[in-house]
């Protein structure tokens, strides 16, 4: 008797036949078990840890692999797995005597835990049968080493064509080795072989989707649910296949029968919620997702896209108390998309509503971001500042990324322009002249000085300014000012 343990819980009790390759070779599937001392653990790979199938981790390839993940640690795809581990009825390579004794020695020594000799027996009986490469690929795959399984069921198939086990087990290593075109054309293989199942069909159609060919997944996907008609996350990934298609409508009206079914599941309407937006039919978006956040199912994309939708439908405070949700739910997500969002409302004289998701911004992301990020930040606290009347934090808003920045021209000349308004000349010519020493605000800086001077009379000192100025970039404007110093320059005024 053979014992091999399995990362799902299920005990494979193999009983194997050490005289002649025609021996039968029983198979059970007892009670969930846990590793204990003196029995190897040897399992079919942690789900938490499978491959990733997607991006960002965008609500479809949330779902996609949250699928996948269902689909691993399923019994049945458990069983079907430990059972490649024993010799199956389907075409098989032919063993003489000898090659069925040295296979049994080689479980022998899995049984008593003994992996890395029967690795290496393994290793030394190569080239002899198939079947000593396919046992190979089963001892890395279930150490996790999947690009060394690859490896071993390649060279298993390239020995056996229509060896459809090694097939089956080297599409799932180079899926979970994330080589997603190779895993999709041995899925191919396995089903040209015979091999058609609910999974094969489903793991197909994952690896269609991932080399972004959506209609081959839909496909794929459309198989399964005939198969598995009672499956929804089969359903869940056409949902998917159909969206990338761009086929909202039908996208959403699949998303709807799994709601019929599963009105408490708060992906299915955020599902939903996306297939509206791609219909451009953002009021029932916003009801889906509103529902989303009353069955507790609100993640920072959710409240982001709802407060889009609001601040695009121009109501300002809903759209506001929705970003900062998500603010909070996002302490590790980029914070320049609301911060361009607070800009917006900026530019909309929406002041307040700014301040807030200002204010919002910095407690969340303050401590991680970078010198020219938190200068951005303090920029917008600045216009905000003037936009209210509040001069003095203005001003401490700038020193404050001239401090960082000492460069800074934008902030420089915004300075200059406060002590020149606040009749402080001397310090506000200090201020544009540290602004010319930045070549993007230059000719700005020079204008402003030489204008500041030309209030004082100082025609003289203002003219080679302005020419400087124009020699950088030309302004008609400018030039007309630069005409009529030079005059009241020789005028001796």
């Amino acid at each position: 008797m053979f014992r091999v343990l399995f990362g799902s819980g299920l005990t494979v009790l193999l009983t194997a036949a050490c005289a002649t390759p025609v021996q039968s070779t029983a198979l059970q599937v007892v009670g969930a078990t846990s590793e204990r001392g003196g029995e190897q653990s040897f399992h079919s790979g942690d789900v938490a840890s499978a491959v990733s199938l997607g991006s960002a981790q965008s609500p479809e390839a949330a779902a996609v692999h949250a699928s996948f993940r269902e689909t691993w640690r399923e019994p049945a795809f458990q069983r079907a797995l430990a059972e490649s581990y024993l010799r199956g009825s389907e075409v098989e390579p032919a063993l003489t005597q000898r090659e069925a004794q040295s296979r049994a020695e080689v479980l022998g020594l899995i049984n008593d835990g003994k992996l890395d000799d029967a690795v290496a027996r393994l290793q030394s009986l190569q080239g002899k049968s198939a079947v000593f490469d396919f046992m190979l690929g089963n001892i890395y795959f279930g150490q996790d080493n999947f690009a060394a399984a690859t490896l071993e069921y390649s060279k298993a198939v390239a020995q056996m064509s229509n060896y459809r086990r090694a097939w089956q087990n080297l599409a799932l290593a180079q899926m979970r080795n994330g080589q997603f075109e190779a895993a999709r054309d041995a899925f191919v293989r396995v089903l040209s072989l015979g091999g058609a199942s609910s999974q094969t069909y489903g793991f197909l159609g994952m690896m269609h989707a991932q080399t972004g060919d959506y209609v081959a997944a839909e496909s794929a996907f459309r198989m399964v649910m005939m198969m598995e008609p009672s499956k929804e996350s089969w359903r869940m990934m056409l949902a998917q296949s159909l969206f990338r298609q761009g086929r909202f409508a039908e996208g959403a009206s699949l998303a709807g029968m799994l709601l019929d079914k599963n009105p408490n599941r708060a992906d299915l309407w955020l599902m939903q919620a996306n297939a509206y937006v791609g219909m451009k039919d953002v009021n029932k978006a916003a009801e889906n997702l509103k529902i989303v956040d009353q069955l507790g199912g609100a993640t920072y994309d959710s409240l982001s896209l709802l407060g889009n939708i609001y601040f695009n439908e121009g109501d300002l405070d809903l759209s506001v108390s929705a970003y900062l949700r998500a603010i909070a739910l996002g302490a590790d997500k980029d914070h320049r998309p609301v911060l361009e969002v607070a800009n917006r409302l900026a530019a909309r004289s929406a002041y307040a509503e700014s301040k807030q998701l200002v204010q919002g911004i910095e407690a969340t992301y303050g401590a991680q971001l970078q010198v020219a990020e938190r200068t951005e930040l303090r920029k917008l606290q600045a216009r905000l500042a003037v936009a209210s009347g509040a001069t003095e934090e203005q001003v401490a808003l700038l020193l404050r990324i001239v401090t960082d920045n000492p460069l800074d021209g934008d902030a420089l000349i915004q300075l200059g322009r406060y002590y020149q308004q606040a009749g402080d000349a001397e310090t506000a010519i200090l201020r544009f002249e540290q602004a010319a020493q930045n070549e993007m605000f230059r000719a700005e800086a020079l204008v402003l000085h030489a204008q500041l001077l030309v209030a004082g009379n100082r025609f003289a000192e203002a003219v080679p300014l302005l020419q400087k100025a124009q020699g950088l970039k030309r302004r008609d404007d400018v030039q007309k000012l630069l005409d009529y110093v030079e005059r009241a320059a020789g005028r001796g005024n």
